[in-house]
């Protein structure tokens, strides 16, 4: 599907009714509410809004000049995603910094998977890059590189690649899972996952156990940490 940027409104209008939004809360609204966001410019955008502090810019202007710093819609978008893996892996070694990289592997895991329950935008953001191959990729050679010291615990006949590759699969049928009618329970989705990428990392059944009560009975910190990262605090 091709991307593009596509207002409900014409050009004069939008402008017009972003330079009277009372705050940069209210123009991101504005931009959520016109925009075809269904297209990865659009969630680049939005993200940007979230990521970069540029909710005091007038969105046409940075319609025109965020491609002054980036190449395309792949490469912005791509940065984006760095930015979010960044905050949610220094909020976590920074609470978990006891414990050793096994717990905060599934804590970073479990965080990312929380924030995308938390954040419509966020789950937007990981939608988008599930379905762009070129995304996709970024996202399996950057959680490679997080996950390999835990991978490298255990010894294993399949590579880690293909292992990531099945258990973003996952991921992606819990991100779809939030726009089904028939609703399902996001923590239990978030263990269950969790538990497929433990056992295709090699742990035993006890040691997978153990691990997810590590989850389970942290819950008031996965929720704190997810609000750091969601405010930027």
């Amino acid at each position: 599907m091709p991307y593009n940027f596509r207002s409900r409104l014409g050009d004069a209008d939008f402008v017009a009714r972003s330079k009277v939004a009372a705050s940069a809360y209210d123009l991101l609204q504005l931009v959520l509410a016109y925009i075809d966001y269904a297209h990865l410019e659009s969630v680049s955008i939005r993200m940007s809004f979230y990521f970069f502090d540029l909710a005091d810019n007038d969105i046409m202007e940075l319609v025109g000049s965020i491609y002054n710093i980036f190449e395309d819609k792949e490469h912005l978008f791509s940065a984006l995603v760095d930015k979010f893996m960044d905050i949610v892996r220094s909020a976590v070694n920074r609470e978990l910094k006891d414990e050793d990289e096994v717990h905060r592997f599934i804590a970073l895991v479990y965080v990312e998977l929380y924030c995308a329950e938390a954040s419509p935008v966020i789950r937007e953001m990981m939608m988008a890059s599930h379905t762009s191959p070129i995304l996709m990729e970024d996202i399996l050679s950057r959680h490679e590189k997080i996950a390999r010291p835990v991978w490298d615990l255990k010894k294993h006949e399949d590579d880690l690649p293909q292992a990531l590759l099945l258990s973003e699969g996952t991921v992606a049928a819990y991100l779809i899972s939030f726009d089904f009618i028939r609703k399902q329970d996001p923590a239990e989705i978030r263990l269950k996952i969790l538990s497929g990428i433990l056992q295709s990392f090699g742990f035993s059944g006890a040691e997978i156990g153990n691990l997810l009560q590590f989850i389970g009975k942290n819950r008031e910190l996965w929720q704190k940490i997810t609000k750091s990262i969601l405010t930027r605090a």
